[in-house]
């Protein structure tokens, strides 16, 4: 379990305040008030690149706690563009992976064959088809079965007659659906190891509210022997949320 994270200096939404985790969160809020930082920083130990993009990363004190059963501490702070971490008293430019995240991220439109969900896990397609294979199984959701054929895939979809095969560009709320189970799978699989947080930031927000309800209902029963953490502006029924710890973070005055 990740225990909570306390920002000292960064954001002025964020700033001074610590963050208490449970397995199931909720983050929401006004716009510009840290959500989707809080984010990058619980992600900022396994994607360095992604945490030195910021230009936030200025000036920046926070400390991320967990059990894996032991306690332990990861310190990241930057000033003038230099990231450093410090693992339980240990310092440096980057530390050995503490923790695993699963970021799913919107995919590319442009291009939108189930093959380029890969890209938007950061994995190769090979990763992907395989975890693929694995998700009917594992998750018990839209995703009913997957036939590999010639090592491409074949979705089948439980709102589909038709299966979506590995060069046909489903619809954005099917690609969603695809991209999240895959999600889940990878963060139970990465579970088996380690500490895992499974991080989505908004994507839930793209579906259909009806669809994003049975999306959180899906995470709620799956999430097994990992976190998850889910930044999103949408209004859940009292009968979802209750299985969710609540962050509303307000936008910092001016």
């Amino acid at each position: 379990m990740i225990t909570e994270i306390t920002i000292r200096k960064g954001p002025a939404a964020l700033k001074a305040r610590t963050i208490e985790l449970s397995v199931l969160n909720l983050v929401q809020g006004h716009n510009e008030s840290g959500k989707s930082v809080l984010l990058e920083l619980l992600a900022s130990a396994t994607q360095y690149g992604r945490a030195r993009s910021r230009n936030w990363m200025g000036d920046l004190a926070a400390e991320i706690r967990w059990f894996d059963p032991q306690p332990h501490t990861l310190k990241i702070k930057a000033h003038d563009g230099r990231l450093r971490f410090d693992l339980d008293a240990r310092h440096g430019a980057i530390v050995t992976e503490p923790y695993r995240t699963v970021v799913p991220r919107y995919p590319d439109c442009g291009r939108g064959t189930i093959l380029d969900l890969a890209a938007a896990l950061s994995i190769d397609v090979s990763t992907f088809i395989d975890i693929l294979a694995e998700v009917p199984s594992r998750v018990r959701g839209e995703v009913q079965d997957v036939e590999i054929v010639g090592g491409r895939p074949i979705v089948h979809l439980a709102s589909l007659r038709q299966p979506i095969k590995s060069d046909d560009s489903p619809c954005a709320s099917q690609a969603l659906d695809i991209l999240l189970e895959v999600a889940i799978a990878m963060a139970q699989i990465h579970a088996e190891e380690g500490p895992t947080l499974l991080l989505v930031d908004e994507l839930l927000d793209s579906f259909h509210p009806s669809r994003a309800f049975r999306m959180f209902e899906l995470l709620a029963k799956r999430t097994t022997g990992f976190q998850a953490v889910v930044v999103t502006h949408l209004t859940l029924p009292s009968e979802i949320e209750r299985d969710w710890s609540n962050q509303f973070l307000v936008r910092a005055s001016s």
